[in-house]
């Protein structure tokens, strides 16, 4: 079904019985023994049909999927999948079956990383309309919430440890030490001594690979975790050849961390952690954590925090029409809620929290081309919507700024017969528009951001089609004049502008036609002069940018030639250098990202191939 755009459950385009164990694009590499097998078992009537896929998910050889369906003659209403090998658990693929385009059709994972686990099971009734997912384990079945350990079911948790190294006369093993200072010991006979009720599991004869596994009523500690490797008898006194261990850290269901460090130092002493100076491997701070999803997929979802500390969702891409669906996020309770929709649906607006605590949501357009000047208030008392005064003109990819007075002031942006050089005000105490004079160059999905003085500085953007802009102008809210200031580096569309705790503003990513860009440059708002810095590790457009309280600049996801990103990076203005940063659990474009009010970082939404519901969490 390469030939189809994966989407989620259900289907219209199918019309016939169809089981989906993994929807995604799938390759059958030549010379080599992948292919589509099948075996009918048993007689009549209680036959067994098997169908069995040994693919790549993508034309790299290392990306090897293996699973089986099985179809039952004496249970026609009964599908099962077993799943021996599959990349990043699912990531990209759609699991499920669909009777037909009228049902019924039942979805297990939409493009969920770590949905889909090895020796997994899932099996589906068509007439209980219901599906039951479980790891086999030996003669043995656990539940999604246990781990496979020697045979045994043990409770999974959100965090794991796995520790690989070269045996060579002895052992070894690890300690970890939590954040509570308290200590987890693996490979020794104290390895249910925790106190943080981490169970150990112990797995293979050529390397030793270690995980810790918290009951799914607790929470592993939130902090630094010590890992200490202990040489034990591994070195046995005599053999003082260099040992790599690595640590790989994982929280549940999400990306891999890995860590590596050598030693050379070999002991005659058993069971002894070394010094930590020694012996330290890393630190590891739980970065990234999966949130209630919400109840819409929307890509461009535009989204604020209210003054009581909640989050609303409101508009955003569905398919190739914008919609009116607007949520809100509670993070005390961790819940998406359905409020009133709004009064027209919406994609590539702008919304803006008034000084009153009311939202503001202007223009956008339903489709493509019909492009709004319409504008809409959201109470949060009432949760209603209320329509105000329409714009002079319609436009999308326009910029909204709440100045210093409370005045909202909107630039540029497209309308229907074009890119737009235009600019005006709202004021939410007459609820009046007027005009705040022209730009020098038309100018879309370029950035605004209201600097120290309370001016506004206007970057880059598309000036024409598939051409971007390195221009940048200044409007001073006092005289209500625009000021062309120094050009960039480089022109650039789809990038993002952040305001540095000095006062200078970050410019990072973007394109230029075909090229995505990977460099980012600082303007001086006192010099009114640009300064390259140095290069992000990973070119990308669409992504988000947000400046955290310790003044660095978290850069999140985005796009390239390659692809959806789930990559992060650190931008530190002291040293105006880029370090990675913990992945996001999913790859994501054109998502929104909010700080809430305990520092914490909301991702929300954007596209993978499609609109995305899922959130996540980051933790500075």
């Amino acid at each position: 079904m390469n030939h189809y755009q994966q989407q989620a459950l259900p289907f219209k385009g199918n019309f016939y019985a169809t089981a989906f164990p993994y929807w995604d694009i799938m390759f059958i590499q030549n010379g080599t023994s992948q292919g589509l097998y099948y075996s009918i078992n048993g007689e009549a009537p209680n036959r067994t049909i098997a169908f069995e896929y040994y693919t790549t998910v993508s034309k790299l050889e290392q990306q090897n999927c293996h699973f089986q369906v099985f179809h039952f003659e004496a249970n026609p209403g009964t599908l099962q999948f077993i799943y021996l090998a599959v990349p990043d658990g699912a990531k990209g693929a759609v699991v499920g079956i669909q009777g037909s385009n009228t049902g019924p059709f039942i979805q297990y994972s939409f493009q969920e990383p770590y949905a889909v686990l090895p020796n997994m099971s899932i099996t589906f009734d068509t007439k209980n309309n219901n599906y039951t997912a479980v790891l086999l384990c030996g003669s043995k079945t656990c539940t999604m919430n246990e781990a496979c350990v020697q045979n045994m079911c043990i409770q999974r948790g959100r965090l794991s440890f796995t520790a690989h190294w070269t045996r060579s006369n002895g052992r070894g093993y690890i300690i970890v030490r939590t954040p509570l200072n308290h200590t987890i010991y693996f490979g020794s006979s104290r390895n249910k001594s925790s106190v943080d009720q981490g169970q150990h599991e112990q797995v293979g004869n050529g390397n030793q690979v270690d995980n810790i596994y918290w009951p799914s009523n607790r929470m592993p500690p939130k902090g630094s975790y010590k890992i200490c490797f202990s040489t034990g008898s591994l070195l046995n006194g005599t053999d003082k050849s260099p040992i790599t261990v690595t640590i790989e850290i994982r929280r549940f269901r999400q990306a891999m961390e890995t860590m590596s460090r050598t030693f050379n130092r070999s002991t005659t002493k058993l069971n002894e952690c070394l010094d930590t100076s020694d012996t330290f491997i890393d630190s590891f701070v739980p970065r990234w954590s999966t949130v209630n999803s919400m109840k819409t997929a929307r890509k461009q979802p535009i989204a604020s925090r209210l003054l009581t500390g909640q989050v609303l969702v409101v508009g955003g891409t569905e398919g190739n029409y914008g919609i009116n669906n607007t949520e809100l996020y509670d993070p005390l309770s961790g819940n998406w809620t359905s409020v009133t929709d709004m009064n027209s649906a919406r994609q590539y607006h702008t919304t803006s929290v008034l000084s009153n605590g009311t939202v503001l949501v202007i223009g956008g357009a339903t489709v493509y081309y019909e492009v709004m000047n319409s504008t809409e208030l959201y109470d949060s008392l009432s949760k209603k919507w209320t329509n105000v005064a329409n714009m002079t003109a319609s436009r999308k990819y326009h910029t909204a700024s709440v100045l210093t007075d409370g005045k909202v002031l909107v630039v540029g942006g497209r309308s229907r017969t074009g890119l737009l050089n235009t600019a005006e005000l709202y004021d939410p105490l007459s609820n009046n528009w007027t005009d705040a004079g022209n730009i020098s160059s038309r100018r879309e999905q370029h950035t605004a951001s209201l600097l120290s003085d309370g001016k506004v500085l206007i970057v880059g953007g598309d000036i024409d089609y598939f051409t971007a802009g390195n221009t940048a102008e200044i409007y001073d809210p006092s005289s209500r004049k625009w000021t062309n200031v120094g050009n960039m580096s480089s022109a650039r569309t789809d990038h993002t502008a952040s305001v540095l705790l000095d006062g200078k503003v970050l410019v990072a990513g973007g394109q230029d036609g075909s090229v995505t860009h990977n460099t980012a440059e600082l303007y001086d708002p006192l010099s009114r002069k640009w300064t390259n810095v140095a290069n992000m590790t990973t070119s990308r457009m669409s992504h988000t940018a947000t400046v955290l309280s310790d003044g660095k600049v978290l850069v999140v996801g985005g796009r390239n030639k390659a692809g959806g990103l789930d990559t992060a990076e650190l931008y530190d203005p002291s040293y105006r250098s880029w370090t990675p940063a913990a992945r996001m659990t999913y790859s994501r474009s054109e998502a929104a990202v909010v700080t809430l009010l305990d520092g914490n970082l909301l991702v929300i939404g954007g596209s993978y191939r499609n609109p995305l519901k899922s959130v996540e969490l980051y933790y500075p």
